[in-house]
């Protein structure tokens, strides 16, 4: 079990920030890579649906001197297609801050339970793509977007994410369309959900870490995006650091805003800057404060990890 859950360990998306955000796109090289195959007494276990044949240990570090270590496995499916899932990323630099990994651990674990407990009828999960990768590996499930296009990534960085991702996509078009209906009105993203999948089961998932792609969604949108984000020290006053967010969440913003401990001393919060930021498929389906009370007609929420809300699973239905 102790593998087990230290495999299911997400992609940090606080760590992926000093990867990701717009502002940095610092180059990026693989400096370590260990190779592990299947049946060697030092490959974990691993409690998932399809065997894997090896395992990755790479360590990824930028110009800015902060490092990464992913693990990436390599399996087949039932009709013999490989894949690619990136998973279980550790931080091996100081300065570079890991969302509470525990927790990533464990909300990761309860969803995995969870989509195998769900009915078995044909359905399609639709999530981005790093998510998708472990939910197919894990679950069987199946998934619309396995792969990114290289286009979401700066020059800089395309060789590793290439390589860390398994390849890139030829297709632009499924992940622009998800892409697009994140950053949709929630209404009007849910009908051209289900005109893209009229006779489909849809399920949505949803993480707080899908925030720290929020450059790969605008490179494919071209469209401003109404999220900012700050760190904030710890304080022994916890009224005293709400107050602190709430403050800034207002400030240039809509007063909406979520929490996200990424260490024993911070916490990374996320603002919506924009009314119209507060109606789209993304805001409305994490946590924010102004989407808690506002639940989305045609979604029904399966699935919610706690503590801290990481992962959210929903089910596509008809509207009231």
């Amino acid at each position: 079990m102790k593998n087990l859950i230290a495999i299911l360990c997400v992609v940090s998306g606080m760590a992926l920030l000093w990867f990701s955000m717009p502002a940095q796109h610092p180059a990026l090289q693989i400096d370590q890579q260990q190779e592990l195959l299947s049946g060697a007494v030092d490959f974990p276990e691993l409690d998932s649906y399809f065997q894997a044949d090896r395992l990755h240990r790479l360590v990824v570090s930028s110009a800015n001197h902060h490092e990464l270590e992913f693990q990436q496995v390599i399996y087949k499916d039932e009709k013999g297609t490989t894949y690619t899932a990136l998973i279980d990323p550790h931080e091996t630099s100081s300065s570079t801050p890991v969302a509470n990994p525990e927790n990533n651990e464990q909300a990761w674990h309860q969803l995995t339970l969870k989509i195998k407990q769900l009915p078995a009828e044909p359905s399609v999960l639709l999530s981005w793509w790093d998510n998708s990768q472990r939910v197919h590996f894990f679950t069987g499930s199946q998934v619309w977007l396995t792969l990114p296009v290289a286009e979401m990534f700066a020059e800089s960085t395309q060789a590793v994410w290439q390589q860390l991702s398994g390849g890139f996509s030829s297709n632009a078009t499924d992940s622009r369309h998800y892409a697009e209906w994140l950053m949709m009105d929630a209404d009007n993203a849910l009908k051209a959900i289900q005109s893209q999948f009229k006779t489909t089961s849809v399920r949505l998932l949803a993480s707080i870490d899908d925030l720290s792609r929020l450059s790969e969604i605008a490179a494919l949108t071209n469209q401003p995006i109404p999220f900012e984000t700050r760190t904030f020290q710890i304080a022994d006053n916890l009224h005293s650091l709400i107050s602190q967010v709430k403050r800034w969440s207002k400030d240039s913003a809509t007063g909406s805003y979520l929490i996200q401990k990424i260490s024993p001393t911070q916490i990374r919060a996320w603002k919506i800057t924009s009314p119209a930021g507060e109606q789209t498929l993304m805001a409305r389906m994490l946590p924010f404060t102004s989407s808690l009370a506002l639940p989305i007609d045609g979604l029904e929420l399966l699935f919610r990890s706690k503590p801290g809300g990481l992962l959210s699973l929903y089910q596509v239905v008809e509207s009231s």
